[in-house]
């Protein structure tokens, strides 16, 4: 393979490296958005469930 067309191929292959790792990190910071809103609302349900027995 010529040394031109290697280097073309090369930075090609790093822009998409560096395209998709930011994509893993904005998806991966999702993701922990999505967790930590599930384990709030566990908790406002079992403090819902927990208050309904107390009261009800």
């Amino acid at each position: 393979m010529p040394d031109e067309r290697y280097a073309v191929l090369d930075g090609q292959y790093s822009k998409e490296q560096k395209e998709l790792s930011a994509e893993i990190a904005e998806m991966e910071a999702e993701l922990s958005g999505y967790e930590e809103e599930k384990q709030w609302l566990k908790k406002q349900n079992f403090k819902n469930t927990a208050e309904d027995a107390y009261t009800g």
